[in-house]
């Protein structure tokens, strides 16, 4: 997912130009941004390992030590919920485990 914020800061669009502000947008990340979700008054906690590995693997997307699984992918969703209204299977770019990805600004050279 840390591709995925990258490919929309990289992109003129409505989400936003700045990573904080992509990750911010109102419904775009629910565990940042939904009052609903139990995981936005929960997590991260003190000392809690998967906030470092998270921070590891940013590290190693931003000095491009972990490549793009997901080349262009700027939005994605879990199987455990139903295909939201946007999910075109011609802007399917791949699934990774329980996440499918897709692009949805194909405008946008893959990369």
């Amino acid at each position: 997912m840390a591709y995925t914020i990258l490919n929309r800061v990289d992109r003129p669009s409505w989400w936003g130009g700045t990573v904080a502000d992509v990750i911010c947008k109102k419904w775009q990340f629910s565990s940042m941004t939904d009052p609903r979700d139990k995981q936005l008054t929960t997590w991260p906690k003190a000392g809690d390992k998967s906030w470092d590995n998270c921070m590891r693997i940013v590290e190693g997307v931003l000095s491009g030590e972990i490549s793009n699984p997901a080349p262009g992918a700027d939005s994605y969703f879990d199987d455990s919920i139903p295909a939201p209204y946007w999910a075109d299977q011609e802007k399917f770019v791949g699934k990774i485990g329980r996440i499918f990805f897709y692009n949805l600004d194909q405008d946008y050279e893959l990369g």
